[in-house]
């Protein structure tokens, strides 16, 4: 609904109310229709059932003046031939009088009755002695199959009472039905007497469907009773018949009697579908040519929207209504915004011109500005640079000082350490040559143990061939020579373990002799190097107290460095410090060059933009 155009909202609610109103119309008009045609059918339906009720009544009342209007003969044929003439002149099927003492006298004299008959133990009798007149059930005759009822009335004697064909009374009913109802007749306990249909008499109504088991016609018969027979909807109407407990029901199908409502109701849509279809058209033509005014209006905000109006442009005024009022206001909201763009035009022109001009002198000055900071900033750098190396100086001239005081200090140890070093390498000198002396003894030693050694592998040999000879002696001596045999073993292997060992003692002593050359050949050099290091210690001695003297120049030279540097450096963190202030200005100056650089520029383009977005309206 959001998405639709005034016009067809408008047309739309139109058709909506008017669907509404039609069918509330339809709908009262129709149950108004429905209401009366149930009336009108109530009324009528009452007034036939009155009518058919009355003629039944009249009927039966004819029958029982005929019946009771008899006199009772003693003669029997007498009494007979008035029976006859009764039951002829009435329409009776059969007239019959059964007497106080119980005797049976028919008018029709062929038919026979059991010789034990006696009238006074029927019905028809007990009926009407007891209420002055009796009608029967209809039941079906055994001779003529025709439905029958028996009508009988008290008389002095007895009762006289007659069989009365039903054919006159169907006939009646039958022309009670027409093409949408039917009638019946029922009695007190809802048994159907008579029918159209000759399946249904004699059956209980109630059990026909079970919507009429609350149908009672002696109260509900003052209304139409709705129910359902034979699948079919219908309305019931009944009647009491005059002088018996019967009613007379008349069925109507409501679907028939309704037709012609629902007949109405098709053709009220149908007119109201055309009238809606024939209004529908009519209105879409008549809001059509009352909205131009809004479409035209509609086309210009359009155009004016997308950037390309024509501001010279006027909405027709075509009537003095609202819409043409509307149009005038637009037509004078059009010149104020086409005064407003015009004066925008000449404004940004202007803009735009000292806009370009502040821009060219913004880009100039910061250029400017730009140099100077560099040439500041190269100053002020080297401003620092100077008074960091003269830092540095003087630290370093400080630092210089301090090591010439330490390394006069250090030389002194050095010296001191030299000649303590001195003594040791004289004490380390002699005592070198007491431990040659001692090795060379011990390798005199060394070959007295190693002739002893000789001697003893000497002895082992000799013993060891003596053992030999002393095995080869036992072997050949047999069973007693065994025991020398065993310690000619021994011997020899101890023999054995002493060449080996003195072996191995001689190897021992070889390696020791070599290692004592070795040390001896050592100490030799030691003794050599130590008495040149005493005389290289000589000259470092010297040497050192050359230095310790060149060292005190230095330091008193850097003290004198160090308090030149000192005041330099005072001097130059006070030319850094105004520098840098200089400095500090030139960047602000040149963040505001920047600034105001960049709003001539942002003005510029607005001007550019404001430019563009105006030349878009024909003024």
């Amino acid at each position: 609904m959001g998405k639709l155009s005034l016009k067809y909202k408008v047309i739309s609610f139109t058709l909506v109310m008017l669907i509404l109103f039609s069918g509330l119309q339809t709908w009262i008009q129709s149950s108004a229709v429905k209401n009366q045609t149930l009336l009108t059918l109530e009324q009528n339906s009452s007034s036939a059932a009155k009518s058919t009720s009355s003629l039944l009544g009249a009927w039966l009342a004819n029958k029982f003046a005929g019946v009771k209007g008899l006199s009772v003969l003693s003669d029997e044929p007498a009494m007979r031939a008035t029976l006859q003439q009764t039951a002829k002149t009435n329409a009776f099927d059969l007239v019959y009088f059964g007497s106080e003492q119980g005797k049976m006298l028919l008018s029709d004299a062929s038919i026979e009755l059991p010789g034990d008959y006696d009238p006074r133990g029927r019905p028809w009798y007990t009926g009407a002695i007891a209420n002055g007149q009796y009608v029967s059930d209809p039941y079906e005759d055994a001779s003529s199959g025709e439905q029958v009822i028996s009508v009988a009335a008290k008389v002095n004697g007895g009762v006289i009472g007659g069989d009365l064909s039903l054919s006159d009374v169907i006939a009646a009913i039958e022309d009670l039905s027409t093409e949408n109802s039917y009638a019946m007749i029922v009695d007190s306990d809802l048994n159907v007497l008579v029918h159209p249909d000759r399946q249904y008499v004699l059956k209980i109504f109630s059990e026909l469907d079970p919507s009429v088991k609350s149908f009672n016609p002696s109260v509900d018969g003052k209304e139409l009773f709705s129910a359902k027979l034979d699948g079919k909807d219908v309305l019931l109407k009944s009647s009491q018949i005059e002088l018996t407990d019967w009613s007379l029901v008349q069925v109507y199908d409501e679907d028939l009697v309704l037709k012609s409502v629902d007949t109405l109701v098709v053709r009220s849509f149908m007119l109201a579908i055309v009238m809606l279809a024939v209004f529908g058209i009519s209105l879409l033509i008549v809001i059509g040519v009352l909205i131009k005014p809004l479409e035209a209006l509609h086309r210009a905000m359009k155009e004016l929207n997308s950037g390309t109006g024509d501001l010279t442009a006027r909405v027709p005024i075509v009537s003095k209504d609202e819409i043409g009022q509307l149009a005038e206001e637009i037509n004078l909201f059009f010149g104020n915004i086409h005064s407003l763009v015009s004066n925008v035009v000449e404004d940004s022109v202007q803009i735009s011109s000292a806009a370009t001009v502040s821009r060219v002198s913004s880009e100039e000055a910061q250029s400017q500005i730009r140099r100077q900071q560099e040439e500041v900033t190269q100053v002020a750098a080297a401003i620092n640079e100077m008074g960091a190396t003269a830092a540095e100086v003087a630290s370093n001239a400080e630092l210089t000082a301090n090591s010439a005081r330490e390394s006069t200090e250090s030389c002194e140890a050095g010296k001191q350490v030299i000649l303590r070093n001195q003594q040791q390498i004289d004490s380390l000198a002699g005592q070198l040559d007491s431990a040659v002396s001692t090795v060379t003894e011990l390798e005199q030693n060394t070959q007295d143990i190693n002739e002893i050694l000789s001697t003893i592998q000497g002895i082992a040999e000799q013993t060891n061939l003596l053992a030999l000879n002393a095995a080869i002696e036992a072997a050949r001596a047999g069973d007693q020579g065994r025991g020398f045999a065993v310690v000619a073993d021994e011997v020899r292997n101890l023999s054995q373990r002493t060449h080996s060992s003195t072996e191995e003692i001689r190897s021992m002593i070889e390696r020791l002799q070599s290692n004592t050359k070795i040390t001896v050949k050592s100490m030799e050099d030691s003794q050599k190097l130590a008495s040149e290091s005493v005389e290289e210690a000589n000259r470092a001695t010297q040497t050192l107290e050359e230095i310790t003297s060149s060292i005190a120049q230095i330091s008193d030279m850097a003290i004198q460095i160090s308090s030149a540097a000192e005041e330099q450096r005072a001097v130059t963190e006070e030319i850094g410090r105004n520098t840098q202030g200089i400095q500090d200005a030139t960047d602000h100056l040149t963040e505001q060059s920047e600034s105001n650089l960049g709003q001539v520029k942002r003005l510029d383009e607005i001007s550019e933009r404001l430019s563009e977005q105006v030349s878009n309206f024909k003024i």
